[in-house]
């Protein structure tokens, strides 16, 4: 199904950065792995809360469709105290506004996770709690499950805290990612690109994202190994295909009447020329560039919607020789131009230096028509003739189509395959969050779109607020802290009048070449309790507040590594009374051996070992290295525990079982007597006979082996037959077999090492 909502979404955060874009290479992967992560990380809030083409923030844009959602979903409330504590959140978006303003009529606000994705969650004394979600809108909920845990209160703009759960979900998936899963630099680029597409507000979804990684793989090669600056333009192309098909409802320039057929010749073909221009440069044909790709764009969205682009003037210029047109600036611009020639077989091409050519139309769509319509028929394409190009029809998408025929059907397919272009599936997706201790991994207190800061945090900034010292203190004029004062050994921030306490917490990563200074307000410098906003210089060397999220690399003393390392440890060692518990059941079936017994837990005792490992390379916690250390051994000495169970009980011994005994000092043997003469089916014989002694039960005789001689002088390595037999069927041979149709039971000892561990005696 597709959702609107969706799409804007994967475009707005189409652009994110990539593992390539930022320069990294295998190489610094395999050797920092850990570090690239916490370097792209950094990059994505930047990218999140940074600007946008149009010099507008990511992050306040989708707040702000946000709060758009709200509003729209108050409208189904039927209560007019639900729809009054909606309405105080729109009203007050900044939490501790709305307190000021409203006192005891101020509803609260929480973020939450509803339905697999994020929600809001509004509270107000007896009044029915409301959740919202984008998914569902809004719904009335029961008292006994508000607010649900974990809940996090947004003091501050809600809608900005609502949208900081995106990046904050992202940063958990990306730390959850198992390196071994993705080792190579493509596979985790692809990886990262799936965990950070904010699509938490939807709910993540496994069979889509595999249903999206398989169509994906069907897409031309020039499409799907398209830039991200590519897929998104090409993206962008089909909504508007769509949104062109919805309005005109299927119908083309030939199958309306006079008074719209111009009209729809006109958006027609300034689809197909946007299209053949988009996908020249995707192929890397006629020269056309992304930049050509823009000219083109630019120049007929000026003319086909008779509205000017930022003042910019592009141009069609019908070429001297009448065989098409100049698309672009004036000639006495720079370039790049693009050539059109509808009836050539290079239809667009890409030029730096412009052919002859006359004044610019003025309505040069208009002449495009009435001059000869059929020259520019055979650019049109069907958007199932697009589809069937881009092999996303025919059993691929035509799932979206069970409930729809004709022209909606070819919109819905249309905007899926918009949005498969730039929201990535993966194969692997990321085991949910909710499987793990939820852990920040931003700071975002002091987190805000808006350059003014809140009312909550101009009270903690008060509270933080030092009397000017006397003397300020010596200016610092060089390295990471010029522009601050330095009072002893103190740091002072002293903007504005404002004087606050600093603490430096420089972290410097040479692993990505790049440093981080971070410095932070704080109460007392020696000993820090209450943080303050980050510091840093602007380009003039002033020191600003910074109000922008920041990555925590260090929560609560542990790494991310260290903490999923941990976490990973936790979860093993709950399993061990679970695996101890199965090796007893496994060796009291039937059938089982001993060996695999010890073997299956010797197996999980080297997984507790390395999970120990894992956390010693992380991080210093002592406790639970020693503790998975400790069931290890347990888990070993169980398993030997076992096997001589199974082995002193055993019905049909054998002489590793006889070793491993040995070996773990559960028996002795002793020689029984000299040889003995039998006789054997007529045949003398003369009988050797050594017994195992149990030495758990009182030297009880737990086994016998018997060597057979064909005289006295016989070496004693080299006998006739040696064999085991259990003490209860020592006496038995032959004759009992004939008499009652049993079987005997007698374990080989046939080689010289076997037999040496009796003759040794």
């Amino acid at each position: 199904m597709f959702d609107p909502f969706m799409l804007q979404l994967s475009q707005l955060f189409a652009l994110r950065p990539t593992l390539q874009s930022l320069g990294i290479t295998q190489a610094r992967l395999d050797q920092h792995y850990q570090g690239v992560l916490e370097h792209y990380c950094e990059h994505l809030i930047a990218f999140f809360t940074g600007a946008d083409t149009r010099r507008f923030s990511r992050w306040r844009h989708l707040a702000q469709q946000l709060e758009r959602r709200l509003r729209t979903a108050r409208r189904a409330l039927n209560t007019a105290s639900s729809r009054e504590m909606v309405k105080a959140i729109l009203d007050y978006p900044d939490s501790g506004e709305r307190e000021q303003q409203l006192g005891e009529r101020s509803p609260q606000v929480y973020l939450t996770t509803r339905h697999g994705c994020l929600a809001l969650t509004i509270t107000h004394g007896n009044d029915a709690p409301l959740m919202f979600t984008v998914a569902r809108g809004l719904d009335i909920e029961d008292h006994s499950s508000v607010p649900p845990k974990p809940a996090e209160r947004l003091e501050h703009n809600v809608f900005e805290g609502y949208a900081l759960g995106a990046l904050e979900g992202a940063l958990q998936r990306i730390a959850w990612i198992d390196p071994d899963a993705f080792s190579s630099l493509a596979a985790l680029d692809r990886q990262l690109a799936w965990a950070s597409g904010f699509a938490d507000f939807l709910g993540l979804q496994a069979e889509q994202d595999s249903l999206r990684f398989e169509l994906e793989q069907q897409l031309p090669p020039w499409l799907k190994n398209a830039s991200s600056s590519g897929r998104l333009a090409y993206s962008q192309w089909l909504e508007a295909l769509a949104r062109f098909h919805e309005k005109s409802r299927g119908a083309g320039a030939l199958e309306a009447d006079a008074e719209q057929a111009q009209a729809l010749f006109t958006r027609q073909l300034a689809l197909q020329l946007r299209r053949l221009a988009l996908e020249c440069s995707l192929r890397n044909e006629a020269n056309v560039t992304h930049e050509g790709y823009r000219t083109v764009r630019a120049a007929v969205n000026t003319f086909a919607v008779h509205r000017r682009l930022r003042g910019v003037t592009m141009g069609f210029m019908p070429l001297l020789d009448g065989s098409g047109y100049l698309l672009g600036p004036p000639t006495t611009l720079q370039g790049p131009w693009l050539v059109l020639r509808p009836e050539a077989q290079q239809v667009i091409e890409q030029v730096m230096l412009a052919p002859q050519a006359g004044a610019p139309l003025e309505d040069p769509f208009s002449v495009l028509y009435h001059a000869s319509v059929s020259r520019w028929l055979p650019l049109f394409e069907h958007p199932l003739h697009t589809l069937a190009r881009l092999k996303q029809v025919g059993g691929n998408l035509q799932g979206a189509c069970d409930a729809e025929r004709g022209w909606r059907c070819e919109v819905s397919l249309l905007r899926n395959l918009a949005v498969l272009l730039v929201c990535p599936g993966t194969e692997h997706p990321v085991e949910a969050a909710d499987a793990h201790p939820r852990v920040r991994r931003m700071d975002t207190a002091w987190a805000g779109v808006r350059k003014a800061l809140s009312v909550k945090q101009e009270q903690r900034l008060a509270e933080l607020k030092r009397p000017l010292p006397l003397p300020l203190g010596q200016p610092i004029g060089e390295g990471v802290h010029k522009g601050l004062h330095r009072v002893g050994n103190v740091l002072i921030y002293n903007k504005d009048e404002n004087h606050f306490n600093v603490l430096s917490n420089n972290r410097f990563a040479p692993v990505v070449n790049i440093n981080f200074v971070e410095h932070r307000i704080v109460d007392n410098p020696e000993q820090p309790t209450v943080y303050g906003p980050g510091l840093a210089p602007d380009a003039r060397g002033r020191w600003q507040l910074q109000r922008a999220p920041r990555l925590r690399r260090d929560i609560d003393q542990l790494s991310p590594a260290a903490r999923r390392a941990i976490s990973a440890g936790t979860t093993l060692s709950a399993t061990l009374p679970a695996l101890l518990g199965d090796a007893t059941r496994r060796s009291q079936a039937p059938g089982t051996l001993a060996v695999e017994v010890e073997e299956g837990l010797e197996r999980n005792a080297r997984r507790f070992d390395d999970a120990a490992q894992t956390i010693q390379r992380t991080s210093s916690a002592a406790p639970m290295i020693t503790q998975l250390r400790g069931e290890a051994v347990q888990l070993r000495a169980h398993g030997r525990c076992l096997r001589i169970e199974m082995a002193r009980h055993t019905p049909t011994p054998t002489l590793g079982d006889v070793q491993f005994l040995l070996e773990q000092k559960v028996i002795r043997i002793q020689r029984v007597g000299g040889r003995v003469p039998e006789t054997i089916d007529g045949v003398v014989d003369y009988l050797q006979e050594y017994e195992v002694l149990d030495l758990t039960e009182g030297e009880r005789p737990l086994w016998y082996a018997h060597f057979h001689y064909p005289s006295v002088e016989a070496a004693s390595d080299q006998p006739t037959a040696a064999h085991l037999k259990t003490a209860a069927q020592r006496r038995l041979g032959r004759e009992y077999e004939r008499e009652t149709g049993r079987k005997v039971y007698r374990g080989p000892i046939t080689n010289a090492a076997g037999r040496q561990v009796f003759l040794a005696v």
